[in-house]
Formats: structure tokens, sequence, C-alpha cells
């Protein structure tokens, strides 16, 4: 998910110098979210879960150019929606059923342009994914709860500037700050475990279109990945009472590909 998007002129015709007197803008938009989980055996690599699905999601935000040289962003995705399960008991019997995804993302940005087709910027990524199992064929579901903070680097690239258009590339690397899985197994405690050994990365593109002097229209991808190969293990208890049981992450890979278009509106 990235997410850094400069929404602002420098002009560089005389003649639309008023269409883009103003540097800063508030964005909303909407698209859809390819969204995609899969949990892998730590010790075979065979697949134990896959989930993926299209679903709805809502983007908006603030750009402020603070001089021709700094910039300030923040923005928040939410996406919601049902996918199937394609998984498995803990007994290894394959099971299907489907599970609803609630996905809140947040981003922040401080860049740094050493030239004005060119920007460095270091952020922070947070999300939050509650994810629910459904109860179905006389199997029980889970409700894990996925927390996750990062600290990203980026570098955005201004290809195409016209009277009219704009277009960006970008790319990020992420390291982790910190995540966690609450669950709740519905037939045990719930526990928390730490998840660890992240990798993290995000892409995208950004189409801006000068609508009139104070509108303009956007078109933008983003393409976010992230692993985590292992977690902490908690015991497995039942009002209390140990199971003889534990709990762990299998290795969880997670692949969010999302396509927005939206409005943006420049203010002074």
């Amino acid at each position: 998910m990235k997410k850094t998007f400069i929404i602002s002129c420098f002009g560089v015709f005389s003649s639309i110098s008023s269409l883009c007197s103003a540097q800063n803008s508030l964005f909303v938009g909407a698209g859809i979210q390819d969204f995609s989980l899969t949990e892998k055996d730590p010790y075979s690599g065979q697949q134990l879960v896959k989930e993926q699905g299209a679903i709805p999601t809502i983007i908006y935000g603030l750009d402020w150019l603070i001089n021709p040289k700094f910039h300030l962003q923040g923005q928040v995705q939410q996406s919601y929606g049902v996918m199937p399960y394609d998984g498995q008991t803990q007994s290894g019997i394959p099971h299907q059923s489907e599970t609803t995804h609630f996905l809140t993302q947040g981003m922040a940005s401080f860049g740094f342009l050493p030239i004005k087709e060119s920007e460095i910027y270091l952020g922070l990524h947070g999300q939050e994914n509650i994810r629910n199992v459904a109860n179905k064929n006389n199997v029980y579901g889970a409700t894990e709860t996925y927390d996750e903070f990062f600290l990203k680097v980026g570098l955005r690239q201004q290809l195409i500037k016209t009277a009219r258009q704009q277009f960006h590339i970008w790319g990020e690397l992420h390291a982790l700050l910190y995540a966690q899985s609450m669950v709740d197994a519905r037939t045990s405690d719930d526990v928390t475990l730490e998840l660890k050994k992240a990798k993290a990365q995000a892409w995208g593109f950004d189409y801006l279109y000068h609508y009139n002097h104070k509108t303009d229209l956007f078109i933008k991808g983003i393409s976010f990945s992230h692993h985590y190969q292992e977690s902490t293990f908690a015991d497995k208890t039942i009002y209390g009472q140990p199971t003889n049981f534990y709990l762990y992450q299998p290795p969880i890979y997670f692949k969010q590909h999302s396509l927005y278009a939206g409005l943006s509106w420049r203010f002074d």
C-alpha cells in the first residue's frame, strides 16, 4: 500500500500559472483492492490456507507542500468485504468457508525534493485487519485481529508533466516496528501472538489530470506485499485450564493490489 501522493503543481507555463497557484490539496477516492492471504506449513512449505478476493475500498487524505523542497502527506485506506476461505482443520481435513475482512491502513510521510521531479521520503505505515473466518459445515472458525506498524523509506519520480497532466511512479521498502495477532479461537481462550521475521515492500503510480483551477482528477495504483516467517507460541487453554496444545501463526503472506479513482481539491 503505498502511499505518497503529491497533488501539487510547479508552474512551468506562464499561461497556466493561475491553475497551479494552489499547492496543497485534500483528496478522496474509491476503488477495488485485490486482497490475498496465504498460510504455509513452516516445515514442508505446503499451503494450509488460501483466501483471495476483490473488496471495495475508499481512500482519503491530505497533501501539504511546505515549500518547493519539502512535502508532508497523510493518507487512510479502508476496505471491507467477504472472500472464499480454502483451508483445512487441525487434523488435516479440507475445509471451505468464507472470510470477512475489515482493513484500515494509515500512512504519513515527510519528503525532500532535491530536484522538482524527484522526492525521497521517510514515513510510517500502520494497519489493522479484522479477519473473521465463518463457522461452517460443523467446523468453528476464528476471529483474528492483525495490528502492524512499519517504518518506510521511498523514492518517487515524476515521468510526465504537461499543462494538464502529471504521472509519477514510486517504490518503498518497509522495516517492521511491531506486529501481533490477537486470536479468538471460539472454542478456547483468547491469545495474542507476536509476529516475527517480516519482509515488506510497496510500489505504485499516480496519474493526475487538472480539470480546472481548483479540482483535479486522479487514478492511483498501489501494490503492497508483506509476510511473516515466524511467531511466538501460546498455550491453548479453555477457561484457564491447560489442554497440552499450543497455538502459533504459520508463515503468512499478504498481498494487496489496489486501484482507485477520485477527486482532489487544491487550496492555498
